[in-house]
C-alpha cells in the first residue's frame, strides 16, 4: 500500500505493505462482542417466552375437569420498584373437597377483573386438584409468553444484523 493511500486531513502516514487504511478485525472486536452479547441475551429472552407459552399450554392439557369456582381473595405480590400485581385465590369443591388454590400469573389488571364474590369456570387437574386452570388467567400469560418472545427474538436478530454488517463493511472512524 502507497503512503499516499492513508492520509488524515492532509497528513501522510508511514504504512507497511501488510498494513491496511481500512479497519481491522481486532477494531472490530469491542463491537463484536457487545453484539454477541445482546444476542444471547435476546434468545434467552425468547426462550423464556417459549417456555412461559409450553407451561401454560401443558397445565391447560392436565386440568381437564371443569368446575366452578368462587373468588376469595387476591394474593398480592411486590416488585423491587415497588409495582404490586395481584392473583385471585379460588375456592372450589372437587371430589366432595373443598379446596383454595391460585394460578402462578399475576398482573396488575386481575385485581378489577376478579372481584372478591365473583364466580369463575376454572380446570381442575384430576390427578392434582390443588392445580387449576383459568382461560381468562390463561389469556394474560399467553400475552407475556409472546411479548417475551417477540422482544428477545426480535433484539436477537437486530444485534445479529448489526453484527453480520459489521463483519462485512468496515467502520467509519472519522475523528
Amino acid at each position: 500500500m502507497r503512503k499516499e493511500d492513508c492520509y488524515y486531513e492532509d497528513n501522510f502516514y508511514d504504512v507497511e505493505e501488510s498494513e491496511s487504511c481500512e479497519n481491522s478485525f481486532a477494531d472490530k472486536k469491542p463491537f463484536l462482542l457487545i453484539f454477541l452479547i445482546f444476542i444471547v441475551v435476546g434468545v434467552f429472552f425468547g426462550l423464556v417466552g417459549i417456555l412461559i407459552g409450553k407451561d401454560d399450554a401443558n397445565t391447560k392439557e392436565l386440568c381437564t375437569d371443569e368446575v366452578l369456582a368462587t373468588v376469595t381473595g387476591l394474593r398480592m405480590s411486590e416488585s423491587d420498584d415497588r409495582t404490586v400485581t395481584y392473583t385471585p385465590v379460588f375456592e372450589y369443591e372437587y371430589d366432595g373437597y373443598t379446596y383454595e388454590s391460585i394460578t402462578h400469573t399475576y398482573s396488575n389488571t386481575f385485581e378489577d377483573k376478579f372481584r372478591m364474590g365473583s364466580t369463575w369456570t376454572i380446570f381442575v387437574n384430576p390427578n392434582k386438584p390443588t392445580q387449576i386452570y383459568c382461560d381468562e388467567i390463561g389469556a394474560t400469560t399467553n400475552v407475556l409468553g409472546i411479548f417475551f418472545e417477540c422482544l428477545g427474538f426480535g433484539i436477537a436478530i437486530l444485534f445479529l444484523i448489526l453484527e453480520i454488517k459489521t463483519l462485512i463493511f468496515p467502520l467509519n472512524n472519522k475523528y
